[in-house]
This record gives structure tokens, sequence and C-alpha cells, in this order.
């Protein structure tokens, strides 16, 4: 934020200090989520995995890597899955759960990995327009 210095003018934030204060940011958010009766806590990905997976051709690959990095065990750094896991979980029944952990990554991205917001009667791209 612009301060005000003793004459009256306005000081700029340098670029170190712009700088700073973008790459302290090392606090990504969470959101906790009962997956088939287990708790797990899913953290917010960062900009180079999102990108890598938008560049992946292979939508499933990129939504079980995204799973495989980004789920924890709650309060931990221990990782749920490891890629061995990536058959199981690409085999896990669709349902509420999947859903809710769809939501979850939407909030923490603003991405929707599972494409159902497009699918939803309620979202602007499956409204019509009047321009």
């Amino acid at each position: 934020m612009a301060e005000k210095s003793g004459n009256g003018t306005t000081e700029h934030p340098t670029r170190e200090s712009i700088r700073e204060q973008i790459f302290s940011k090392k606090n990504f958010a969470t959101r906790e989520l009962d997956l088939y009766g287990a708790k797990v806590e899913i953290r917010q990905p960062s900009l180079g995995m999102i990108l890598d997976a938008q560049r992946n051709d292979d939508t499933k690959a990129a939504i079980v890597e995204l799973l495989i990095r980004y789920t924890f065990v709650p309060g931990t750094e221990d990782h749920v899955f490891e890629e061995a896991d990536a058959e199981g979980l690409l085999n896990l029944p669709f349902g509420p759960e999947l859903s809710n952990l769809n939501k979850i990554i939407t909030e923490l991205t603003d991405i929707d990995v599972l494409g159902e917001e497009k699918n939803s009667a309620s979202t602007p791209s499956a409204e019509t327009s009047s321009s």
C-alpha cells in the first residue's frame, strides 16, 4: 500500500517490497473433506501444478495427479495417496464425495476440474444471453 511521507507526498512501494510480499506467500488455503468416511485435507495447488494440469491432454491423469499431490492427512505434511494409487483412484465410485471434492478444488483454484459447472443450468455459460 502507498503511504504518505512526512512532507505529504505519497510514497509508492518498491519493486523489492512488492516481490518480497508476493514470494513470501507460503500458506496455501486448505479445506477438509470427508472422502468415503475418511477425513482428508485438500490443499490449494501451486500455479505450476495448475498450468501443468491444464496442458495435460489426459484429463484423468491430471485429476489423479492433483489428488495425489494435494490430498493430505489433516494437519500434517503426509500425503494420503502416492503414485501407485493412481489406478485405485480412477476406480473409485463416482458420487457425492467426488462432487464435493470437485467443489473444494473449484473453491481453491477457481477451476472446475470435472466440468460440472458447465453442465449446470444455473451457470452463465448455460444461460442464453440477450446480446
